[in-house]
C-alpha cells in the first residue's frame, strides 16, 4: 500500500481602497492511496487449474464447518483498491468597512473528484466449503462431515464474486457557496455579527454514468415497486445518485459584550452543512459496469453448486440451479437482474446533513496576568446518515426463518439486505453534545506561567461522525 497526500493553495489580496479589499483563493488537496494484492496479473488461477477464474489473481477459499479436525480459515489474496481523491477550491472574499458595518461577503466553488475503485474490485471466485457432502447422514444432516474433505473433492457448497470485479471510476461532485456577513458594532462595548450562507449541492455523478442503487420507486419483472435503478437508464429521470439541493441557507448569529474594564461575555449561533463525503454518500459509484454472481447450494447438501476441476458451464443442481458462467452477469442493466441479492441503497433525496453549534462564555481577568473563562459549548447534528437494512423484517412478522427470507416478510422480498454499512442507508441520525469549559490561565510574570483547563460534556448520538457511518 502506498499514500500520498499534497495539499496546495494560493491567495491573491488586492486593497482596492482603503475601507475595500479583495482577496482571491485557489486551493487543491489530493490524497492517493494504492492498495493491491501481490498476485494480481501473475496468473494464478491457471498455476492452480482453475478454468472458470473471473479475474486474475489468486482466488478465496473458505474452509470451516462442522467437525474440523486439521484445518479451519481460509486462503486468499490481499484487497485490491485504488482511492486516487481531488478536492479544487477556488473563492473569493471582499470585505467592505462602512461605518460601524465591517461587511465581508463571497463565494467559493468546491469540486470534489473521486477517479477511485471499490473496496476489493477484484475476485477471481469464493469458494466456500462446510462438509455438507462428506457428512455421514443424507443430504448432509450427520455431523462426521469435514469441510476440508469437500475442499479436496472440490465439492463447492457456494460460490460468489464478492462485491464483484468493477473498473475504476471517475465520481463528481460541485458544491457552490456564497455567504454574507455584517459585524456590527452597535456601542463602543458592543459588538453584533449577523451572518447568511447559502449551500448547493449537485448529487454525485460518475463521467461515463458508471452508478447503480437500489430505487424504490422503479418496478421490478413482478411489476412490485423496488429494483436497480442505472445511470445509463435514468428510470424515473434519475441522472444521479443524490438529488441535487440548492435550498440550504445556513444562518449565523453572535454578539460580544464588555459591561466593564474587566469582564467579557461572548455567545453565538450557527448552522453548518456537512458536504456529502464520497465514502458515506457515494455507495453505487462504479458499480453499473461491474460483473458479479453467485450460487448456493438449493439441494440441502446433495450436490455441490460447481466442481473445482470443472470449466465452470455444467449446472450441478439440477431444476432450478446455473452454472457458475450462467449466473455470472456482465454488467446487467435490467431492474430484476440483481433479485435474490444483497444491494447498496442511496437514498435519492438525500437531505444535507447539518450541525446546529451554540455557545456562550464570560471572560474574567484578574490583576494583570491571571484570565479565567467560563463557558456553555453545545451542538446537535441531525440528517445524518444511518447506515441500516430498509429490507430487514418488520418487528411484527419476526419469526424463526426471517433470516432465509423463507416467510417472504421483508418489504422487497426480490431482494436480501438492502443499504447497511458500507453500502447508504436513511437519513434520520443525530448527535447531541452539551459541555462545560472552564480554563484559567496566568501570563508569563516573575518567571512563572501556567494554564489549567475542565471540561465536563455529555454526548448522545445515534451514529459517529467516521466514515461509512
Amino acid at each position: 500500500m502506498s499514500r500520498l497526500t499534497s495539499p496546495c493553495s494560493q491567495s491573491e489580496v488586492w486593497t482596492i481602497s482603503p475601507n475595500l479589499i479583495n482577496e482571491a483563493r485557489l486551493g487543491f488537496t489530493d490524497q492517493l492511496n494504492f492498495y493491491g494484492a501481490y498476485s494480481n496479473g501473475e496468473g494464478y488461477p491457471a498455476k492452480i487449474g482453475l478454468q472458470f477464474a473471473k479475474a486474475d489473481v489468486f482466488p478465496t477459499f473458505n474452509i470451516g464447518g462442522r467437525g474440523q479436525c486439521c484445518f479451519n480459515g481460509n486462503l486468499g489474496p490481499a484487497t485490491n483498491a485504488v482511492y486516487k481523491e481531488f478536492v479544487f477550491h477556488p473563492s473569493d472574499v471582499v470585505t467592505l468597512i462602512r461605518g460601524r458595518h465591517v461587511l465581508h461577503f463571497g463565494g467559493e466553488f468546491l469540486i470534489s473528484r473521486a477517479d477511485s475503485t471499490a473496496w476489493g474490485n477484484q475476485n477471481a471466485g469464493t469458494f466456500n466449503y462446510n462438509g455438507a457432502y462428506t457428512a455421514s447422514g443424507p443430504g448432509g444432516t450427520g455431523t462426521t462431515g469435514e469441510a476440508m474433505a469437500d475442499f479436496l473433492l472440490g465439492y463447492t457448497n457456494s460460490w460468489n464474486t464478492g462485491g464483484g470485479n468493477t473498473p475504476e471510476y471517475g465520481g463528481r461532485l460541485k458544491s457552490p457557496q456564497l455567504f454574507a456577513q455584517d459585524d456590527i458594532k452597535l456601542k463602543a462595548n458592543l459588538t453584533v455579527n449577523l451572518g447568511l450562507r447559502w449551500q448547493g449541492m449537485t448529487g454525485w455523478h460518475e463521467v461515463k454514468n458508471n452508478m447503480r442503487d437500489f430505487d424504490p420507486t422503479v418496478t421490478n419483472a413482478d411489476g412490485t415497486l423496488g429494483a436497480m435503478w442505472y445511470g445509463t437508464t435514468h428510470a424515473n429521470g434519475r441522472h444521479s445518485l443524490n438529488a441535487p439541493t440548492y435550498n440550504t441557507f445556513l444562518p449565523r448569529v453572535g454578539f460580544s459584550y464588555q459591561p466593564n474594564a474587566q469582564t467579557v461575555v461572548r455567545g453565538g449561533f450557527g448552522l453548518y452543512g456537512y458536504t456529502w463525503s464520497e465514502d458515506t454518500y457515494g455507495a453505487g459509484l462504479g458499480a453499473e459496469f461491474g460483473s458479479n454472481g453467485s450460487l448456493s447450494d438449493n439441494s440441502n447438501g446433495i450436490y455441490p453448486v460447481v466442481l473445482l476441476r470443472s470449466d465452470g458451464n455444467t449446472n450441478y443442481q439440477g431444476a432450478g440451479g446455473k452454472s457458475v458462467n450462467a449466473s455470472y452477469l456482465t454488467a446487467p442493466t435490467t431492474p430484476d437482474a440483481l433479485n435474490g441479492q444483497g444491494v447498496s441503497y442511496q437514498e435519492y433525496h438525500t437531505p444535507v446533513p447539518k450541525i446546529m453549534q451554540w455557545n456562550i462564555q464570560v471572560q474574567r481577568t484578574f490583576g494583570n496576568s491571571v484570565v479565567a473563562n467560563l463557558g456553555y459549548v453545545a451542538s446537535h447534528g441531525y440528517d445524518l446518515l444511518f447506515p441500516v437494512d430498509i429490507n430487514q423484517v418488520p418487528e411484527d412478522k419476526l419469526s424463526p426463518n426471517d433470516a432465509s427470507g423463507a416467510t417472504n416478510a421483508r418489504p422487497y422480498p426480490n431482494f436480501q439486505g438492502i443499504g447497511g454499512g458500507g453500502s447508504g442507508g436513511t437519513n434520520n441520525a443525530v448527535s447531541n453534545y452539551n459541555s462545560l469549559q472552564a480554563v484559567i490561565e496566568k501570563r508569563l510574570t516573575k518567571g512563572l506561567q501556567f494554564s489549567a483547563n475542565y471540561t465536563w460534556s455529555h454526548m448522545l448520538d445515534t451514529i459517529d461522525s467516521s466514515g461509512w457511518g
